[in-house]
């Protein structure tokens, strides 16, 4: 996923990182990854899904809980 992302293939990155999850769901990293992607791609419900994702996964993450609060915003 980290190659396809930085070739600037989004939705190749989308894919492999999904296939990481289906793997590992609580891949802290994945989700992140998916939660920057869908967020730049303007599909803010799927980025906020993946974010909260990792807030599950990592509470004390206070870059993730800004993200949020704009997200919702």
């Amino acid at each position: 996923g980290k190659i396809y992302l930085a070739k600037g293939e989004s939705y190749n990155a989308i894919r492999e990182f999904e296939t990481v999850l289906k793997l590992e769901p609580n891949y802290y990293q994945a989700h992140i990854k998916l939660g920057f992607i869908f967020l730049n791609l303007g599909d803010k419900g799927k980025s906020f899904e993946h974010f909260n994702a990792a807030l599950k996964i990592n509470p004390n993450d206070k870059t993730i809980i800004e993200l949020l609060k704009k997200i919702k915003n």
